[in-house]
């Protein structure tokens, strides 16, 4: 690290996944004026950007799973290399990001059932309870960075998109036009009988590319599968199951369960943010 490094103040936002930061990474992050955005596909490439660039403000964003080894190791890079670094994430309630996890399991050939996918309390399903324990995130990024992480929720972009940016931008110290900023999503998940045709090819098709040595054709095979369940999720999502079978999918009464279990690490979170501003959950 340059000595003109240590003059750059250097916010890091680690996500989580499926918390609007491909929202904030297009709609947002890139209409900051006065500081140096790297997007998450430069993040490789951070080093390189923060020695570069003359902004004296440099924000990081890139979704990462905390309770991951590479995660992990990508949160402690940052921090043991740019000591001082603010981190920012993004919470969401725990029923509603346990579903969009499940969405994009089910989008990357996954088979399991929901039940079989996550169960509260437990970790004899492919999602953890350790991964829904928020407030050990927001103890592990104060002890890691020495620093009051930024605490925000999804809810907040989604009901007050406007009040929630403004604390963002106030936060890193950008300014911004609201006629820039498009409020929109910007990957819209796929519907309920969607996914029930989508999991229904993915038990039938068995997704595996662990054989395929070659780089084009392994390349080539993932072309053609995630192409065979995009064209499964829109032609039979034109075709509505019964209802029942549906909901089986994606259970709102387990949804709401996962919300009770974990409505005391919820409350945690929001008291934690709410210490130092208004929060927009409500």
């Amino acid at each position: 690290m340059s000595s003109s490094d240590h003059n750059k103040t250097i916010f890091f936002h680690v996500g989580l996944p499926k918390t609007a930061s491909t929202f904030m990474q297009r709609n947002v992050f890139p209409f900051f004026r006065g500081i140096q955005f790297v997007k998450k596909h430069d993040f490789k490439n951070r080093d390189r950007i923060i020695s570069k660039t003359s902004n004296a403000v440099v924000l990081l964003s890139i979704e990462l799973d905390l309770d991951s080894k590479s995660g992990y190791n990508k949160m402690m890079n940052v921090a043991e290399k740019y000591p001082g670094t603010k981190p920012i994430i993004v919470f969401r309630r725990h029923g509603s990001w346990v579903g969009s996890k499940y969405k994009y399991y089910l989008r990357k050939h996954g088979t399991a059932s929901f039940e079989e996918y996550f169960q509260p309390g437990k970790d004899t399903g492919v999602l953890k309870d350790k991964n829904l324990q928020f407030y050990q995130k927001i103890e592990l990024l104060e002890e890691k960075y020495g620093q009051k992480p930024l605490v925000m929720f999804q809810e907040e972009f989604q009901k007050h998109p406007m009040d929630a940016i403004k604390i963002l931008a106030e936060y890193v110290g950008a300014e911004y036009n609201e006629k820039d900023i498009r409020i929109a999503t910007v990957k819209k998940s796929y519907s309920e009988h969607s996914l029930f045709y989508v999991r229904k090819l993915n038990r039938w098709y068995k997704y595996d590319h662990s054989g395929i040595k070659n780089s084009t054709l392994r390349i080539l095979y993932k072309k053609f599968s995630g192409g065979l369940l995009h064209l499964t999720a829109y032609v039979r999502g034109w075709t509505e199951p019964s209802k029942e079978k549906a909901k089986k999918v994606l259970p709102k009464e387990a949804l709401r369960k996962i919300n009770e279990e974990y409505a005391a690490d919820w409350k945690r979170c929001i008291d934690y943010a709410a210490q130092t501003r208004k929060v927009y959950t409500d």
